[in-house]
């Protein structure tokens, strides 16, 4: 949450004035401890498990594209659920 505030803070006052879209996915996992990693894939409404490099590169893809002209300053959870809030 507290790197979010901070991205959309650069957005406004750094990157809106020069570019028309901007966005990010969540980091990986490889960094963090395996106990939680585990934890999060049994509570992982959708098939108990973390995405793909795949899955999130289509995200991606999809935010780079023209599909999502509408879409600026998000931050997208691929989470399969576990992150709904």
């Amino acid at each position: 949450m507290k790197f979010e505030s901070i991205l959309k803070f650069f957005l406004v006052f750094f990157w809106f004035p020069f570019f028309d879209k901007a966005n990010q996915t969540n980091r990986k996992l490889d960094d963090i401890p395996k106990d939680i990693v585990e934890m999060q894939k049994r509570d992982t409404p959708l098939e108990n498990r973390v995405g793909t490099v795949e899955e999130v590169a289509k995200i991606v893809g999809w935010l780079a594209g023209g599909e999502s002209s509408w879409v600026t300053g998000q931050v997208i959870s691929a989470s399969g659920g576990w992150a709904m809030y």
